[in-house]
């Protein structure tokens, strides 16, 4: 897995989305907002195949010994739609408890990045990829910081690697 293949990966979410909503837009039965853009399914089909799980459920198997002694690896990658309204600061409302600090005046962009550090501070997940790419197929896509770039990511994916190739 390189870079180009991520690139490709993440152009075709937008295109199966894109078609995905026109599809339904012709045949009159429309959902809601951006919703018949992802009910078709598919649109993370390339993605899943680059990364993709749910950590909590993957670390509960491996404790009750599903996947034998070897430690499973976790990568978690968050794709975010380049947008007005997910790069300008959120309003935050505090009406039972206060917000995390760091929190308040974030962009979504800000707060999905701490959540990938988080997810990796808390040992959820031994990596995180954050990128965010706007629909236009031809506008870049962004890495909004670099210990969370793709780069970043594969680097990890091929250290656990070849650590396991040396413990055989």
């Amino acid at each position: 897995m390189d870079q180009g293949e991520f690139e490709a990966a993440v152009r075709q979410y937008w295109t199966v989305r894109e078609g995905q909503a026109r599809r339904q837009r012709e045949s009159g039965r429309a959902d809601a907002g951006l919703r018949g853009a992802v009910t078709g399914g598919a649109h993370m089909d390339a993605m899943a195949e680059l990364a993709i799980g749910n950590a909590t459920d993957i670390w509960t198997a491996y404790r009750e010994g599903l996947f034998g002694t070897v430690r499973p690896w976790l990568g978690y990658l968050f794709l975010l739609e380049e947008a007005p309204g997910s790069i300008k600061p959120v309003r935050v409302k505090q009406p039972f408890f206060e917000v995390d600090s760091v929190f308040l005046g974030a962009s979504y962009k800000k707060r999905y990045e701490i959540l990938c550090r988080r997810l990796i501070r808390e040992r959820l997940y031994d990596a995180a990829c954050f990128v965010t790419a706007s629909a236009d197929l031809g506008s870049p896509i962004h890495e909004p910081a670099s210990d969370l770039s793709f780069l970043a990511f594969a680097n990890a994916i091929r250290a656990r690697a070849a650590g396991l190739l040396y413990t055989k």
